[in-house]
């Protein structure tokens, strides 16, 4: 959502970590998942048209340069930071987008 009275023209979402999770092998024990590190994804860049006031969806895929593990359950995730825009009339700034962790 932008609440702004300015539109939104790019916006730059970061990683801070990433990591492969098996999420069907739970330990009880450790209360956690398996996982595997892998690097950290680049920026990601995305050219936006986003009105003042208004909302939008955006698809887009953050890719690390660390192979999947051979085991089919083990899922890519990162820890995103707080995602940095830039609106038409050349302000930047950054906010969080749900939970920034």
């Amino acid at each position: 959502m932008n609440n702004s009275d300015t539109e939104i023209s790019e916006l730059v979402i970061s990683s801070k970590s990433a990591q492969y999770t098996d999420f069907s092998a739970y330990d009880a024990a450790s209360d956690s998942f398996p996982t595997l590190p892998a690097a950290t994804p680049a920026p990601v860049t995305l050219n936006v048209s986003i009105p003042a006031h208004e909302s939008q969806v955006l698809d887009f895929k953050a890719c690390s340069i660390t192979l999947p593990p051979r085991n089919p359950n083990f899922a890519f995730g990162d820890g995103i930071l707080p995602i940095a825009y830039a609106w038409v009339s050349g302000y930047r700034g950054t906010a969080c987008i749900g939970e920034c962790r």
